[in-house]
């Protein structure tokens, strides 16, 4: 989808017309394959085979309910960012599991804010140093790329071809994007079964 934005050409008049069905199904897009990493990353940790209908299905079934999930969650941020940014981190931190308890428990709404912090608790330092050090460090390699790859560019082009040279970078850019989401997700799928072995010995 980004990248098919990225190639799409767009009258700079244009562009408020677009923005919001853009950002729209962005946002739907990525909530979706979140969904899905998250199944796949279950069925891995689980020893199962990785169903793919079975998978896409779960997600399916339980998108609608995902979205007023994710909704609820952004206001939570959102007021935790306006009060400080310290609250904020708390909220988040709470929340990490929020995704994993919904669809691999099946957890009502609230119920799966009540599962995410009641997994946390107890815990709650080391798990922010490791999902939060494990976004930094992804988000850090993803951007000093694309920037790194736009210098290149912007010192070897011409002039006249800076707009190929930061197209090709946001392309680049969207890519290590696309292929860094399983490895945050994994990543706190791997951390959800690790706390609910501790929770349950």
């Amino acid at each position: 989808w980004n990248i098919a934005l990225a190639f799409t050409p767009i009258d700079l008049e244009q562009i408020p017309r677009f923005i919001a069905p853009v950002i729209g199904i962005s946002l739907l897009i990525s909530l979706f394959t979140e969904l899905l990493l998250v199944g796949t990353f279950s069925r891995l940790l689980e020893g199962q085979p990785l169903d793919w209908r079975q998978i896409s299905g779960s997600a399916a079934k339980r998108f609608p309910s995902y979205i007023a999930l994710v909704i609820i969650w952004t206001l939570v941020i959102i007021f935790g960012t306006i009060l400080a940014i310290v609250p904020a981190i708390i909220f988040g931190t709470w929340f990490m599991f929020m995704t994993p308890a919904f669809l691999i428990e099946n957890q009502g709404i609230l119920a799966t804010f009540k599962r995410s912090k009641a997994l946390v608790s107890g815990y709650f330092f080391p798990l922010l140093l490791r999902a939060g050090g494990t976004i930094l460090i992804v988000f850090f390699i993803t951007s000093a790329a694309s920037q790194g790859l736009f210098a290149i560019l912007k010192s070897t082009v011409p002039e006249a071809s800076l707009g190929y040279a930061t197209t090709v970078s946001n392309l680049f850019g969207y890519i290590l994007s696309a292929l860094s989401l399983p490895i945050i997700s994994g990543t706190l799928v791997t951390l959800y079964y690790e706390m609910r072995k501790i929770k349950t010995t």
